[in-house]
């Protein structure tokens, strides 16, 4: 036939109809992220919008649009494409809009336990939320990305990320170099955790083991390193665990060589001369002898006047030899003259 024109369509599933009454399987925002993508791939006009949107609404939620249209003359959806969408948000979203929405957001801070990248998310999120309030009022968000970077610098969760990221000033960060940082720091985690769920078993070897066993367990640890889907690489995960095999190695030479330095008996440590006190005047500061070289005094009875060879007092000395009988008497002239001269 002249004159007409065949036009082929990608056949297009319609999106769910939206009850607002708990039914739902999805929550208003992601009924509405469907139905635009349902809109642009059927070419919907711009003025068109409304109209299929309530098309696509049931129960509950088609009549608080009816009502809301009819009440308020002034809304003009045919000129304002999402102003379906935000009646239906204003009453049927599970996000609370509140009077201060930009203090909302920055008090958005990280949870105990929440990674990076979950906190630049719920960040993303939490500054659409104040982007829609301030739409409502008249207003909106300059710049929402610098926001959002800015925050996730100041209040990063990561220790090791905060500290980069502290190298440069907030405001030079931009969001694209913030996402590229958080993406590097997942593939390091990533990395991290694979590693350790690599590591190998440790074998334990008693101390009594001949020098043979260990180098079969050492030649098995090497093995282990080693696989044979990776070869003899040198990746970060097998050099962790070798290095972690040569600790257990030494370990065990350490325990050898203490458990014999056990069996060695202790040597025998001078012995501690114990310093009495003065028979004089019972001070622990100075001995006897010090005492009476200092005052001259006699080191038989502590008396002054004369030496302890010439003291009458002294004890006869004990002498495991036999003496003659005729000794002390010969000893007796030479006492009585000495005695004379201190007379």
């Amino acid at each position: 036939m002249n004159g007409v024109k065949l036009v082929m369509k990608a056949d297009v599933k319609e999106p769910p109809y939206f009850r607002g009454d708990g039914t739902d399987k999805h929550t208003v925002h992601e009924w509405e992220e469907i139905m635009s993508v349902y809109l642009n791939k059927r070419g919907v006009h711009p003025q068109e919008y409304s109209q299929e949107i309530m098309s696509r609404l049931m129960g509950k939620a088609r009549d608080i649009v009816k009502v809301t249209l009819r009440s308020m003359p002034s809304l003009r959806p045919a000129e304002n494409t999402k102003l379906v969408f935000d009646i239906l948000k204003q009453h049927f979203s599970e996000v609370t809009y509140s009077s201060m929405p930009l203090a909302d957001f920055y008090n958005t801070l990280p949870l105990t336990g929440e990674s990076p990248m979950d906190y630049w998310i719920r960040l993303n999120k939490a500054v659409d939320v104040a982007d829609e309030c301030l739409r409502r009022q008249g207003r909106n968000i300059e710049d929402p990305s610098h926001k959002v970077t800015m925050m996730l610098v100041k209040h990063c969760p990561d220790p090791a990320l905060a500290s980069v990221l502290k190298c440069k000033i907030s405001e030079k960060w931009t969001a694209n170099e913030i996402q590229e940082h958080l993406i590097e720091h997942q593939r390091e985690a990533r990395t991290t955790s694979q590693a350790k769920s690599y590591r190998p078993k440790n074998i334990g070897v008693h101390a009594q083991t001949p020098a043979i066993d260990t180098a079969t367990a050492n030649n098995t640890t090497d093995l282990t390193c080693y696989p044979k889907s990776m070869g003899p690489s040198f990746s970060p995960q097998t050099e962790s665990v070798c290095i972690q095999s040569l600790i257990g190695l030494l370990n065990r030479v350490l325990e050898q060589k203490s458990q014999t330095a056990a069996v060695v008996p202790p040597s025998k440590g001078p012995v501690a001369i114990v310093q009495s006190r003065c028979r004089v005047c019972q001070s622990a500061e100075h001995s006897t002898t010090a005492h009476c070289r200092q005052a001259n005094l006699c080191m038989g009875c502590y008396k002054p006047g004369h030496w302890k060879r010439e003291c009458q007092q002294r004890r006869p000395r004990i002498n495991t030899h036999t003496q003659p009988q005729s000794q002390p008497a010969q000893a007796g002239p030479a006492h009585e003259q000495s005695r004379a001269n201190l007379n």
